[in-house]
């Protein structure tokens, strides 16, 4: 199993102050992170695996961009699933290539939480 990309120190609290705190990201974090996606490859493994739709065309991409509110955050691309199955796939996937995920639901989202950079 892979590590997390963010390590949070579950009994890490600062004495003085009685806050949590995230630890540091490490250089292997930050490297992995700067990374670039490879969006083909990602969409060319994800259309064998799974039976839903896979959208990583420009226009799809641009659709699902926005939600309710004024933000905007181009997708790497869009999976519609059309069972469970497909959602396992996709998260299987998407780890093998370092890609985020992001569960939409029906884009109602007034503060953003619906865009991001992610599958």
């Amino acid at each position: 199993m892979r590590e997390p990309l963010i390590h949070i120190q579950s009994a890490g609290q600062d004495s003085a102050q009685g806050a949590s705190y995230a630890e540091e990201p490490s250089d292997a974090m930050r490297e992995r992170l700067a990374r670039r996606i490879d969006a083909q490859g990602l969409a060319e493994a994800l259309r064998k695996n799974i039976d839903g739709e896979v959208r990583f065309d420009e226009g799809s991409r641009a659709l699902y961009a926005t939600d309710a509110s004024n933000y905007r955050q181009v997708p790497i691309g869009v999976v519609i699933p059309r069972h469970a199955d497909d959602v396992l796939g996709t998260i299987a996937t998407a780890r093998t290539y370092d890609a985020p995920i992001l569960a939409r639901g029906g884009g109602t989202s007034l503060a953003g939480q619906c865009c991001n950079y992610a599958v």
